[in-house]
């Protein structure tokens, strides 16, 4: 009774024991992989472009903003390529991503410290 609601594919519950065999950790690491590639790849195009313009530092924030870096971290470090491309006189594309590995270097570096690990000395 009721067969209708009952999957005739018996192909999906080998699926599911397979993805519970792969445990959290593994798609934590699968799913953070892909976000690395997906970001990666449009950094690069970006860096790509050639000339510094409005459009890019739009999608440079836009790029930051979807890689979940924030809201007041991102207005920072955009504020900051600006300066560095005005002080150092910037032009093209692939002289940003030297400013932007600048700019997230300064902004992580405070933040650094060492980690106690209850370890011994």
């Amino acid at each position: 009774m009721f067969s209708f609601f009952k999957s005739s594919d018996k192909t999906a519950e080998p699926a599911k024991t397979e993805e519970k065999k792969d445990g959290w950790l593994q798609r934590l690491k699968t799913g953070l992989t892909k976000s690395r590639e997906k970001m990666g790849g449009r950094l690069t195009s970006l860096f790509s472009r050639g000339k510094i313009d409005e459009a890019l530092y739009a999608e440079l924030e836009e790029i930051l903003l979807s890689a979940d870096v924030g809201v007041t971290a991102t207005a920072k470090l955009i504020e900051d390529i600006r300066a560095r491309v005005r002080k150092e006189k910037l032009s093209d594309a692939a002289e940003l991503k030297i400013a932007l590995k600048g700019a997230l270097g300064d902004l992580l570096t405070p933040l650094e410290r060492r980690m106690d690990t209850g370890w011994g000395a």
